[in-house]
């Protein structure tokens, strides 16, 4: 496995054509937000932690069902994952291949928002209101 410097990243996403990440479960992510920070267009699953931050304007999605999973403990809800339809992923990297220009210049336009709406502090500030409301609290900047 190759192992990246933190610095080594940008310039890892900048010599790429698009990143390809149709997840059946994703925690949050943050592969893709620093793609698209980098200008580099995403093709991402639909429905799932990712929808936070995309949307068929600014990515292309890839729509998915949820499929439910057994699992050997008890949970809360019934366990699923997102299984993405593999016809529209090879739809849309077709797409990316042989035009990349459209592509790459909504995903330039697209590199602002992401940059300046989802910096670490602005996360951190998200998540501090989230959880005041949780707890009833009310936040005064």
């Amino acid at each position: 496995m190759i192992e990246f410097q933190p610095g080594q990243l940008p310039a890892l996403y900048n010599a790429c054509t698009c990143l390809v990440h149709p997840y059946r479960g994703e925690g949050f992510g943050l592969p893709v937000l620093e793609a698209m920070a980098c200008g580099l267009p995403v093709i991402v699953t639909q429905g799932g932690a990712c929808d936070d931050f995309v949307d068929p304007k600014s990515a292309f999605m890839i729509p998915a069902h949820r499929r439910r999973i057994p699992l050997p403990m008890k949970t809360a809800r019934p366990a699923w994952v997102l299984e993405p339809d593999r016809e529209v992923l090879m739809r849309h990297m077709r797409q990316v291949a042989e035009n990349p220009d459209p592509a790459l210049a909504r995903a330039l336009a697209e590199s602002h928002r992401i940059r300046t709406e989802w910096t670490w502090q602005r996360t951190a500030g998200h998540i501090e209101e989230r959880a005041a409301a949780l707890r009833g609290e009310e936040i005064n900047d």
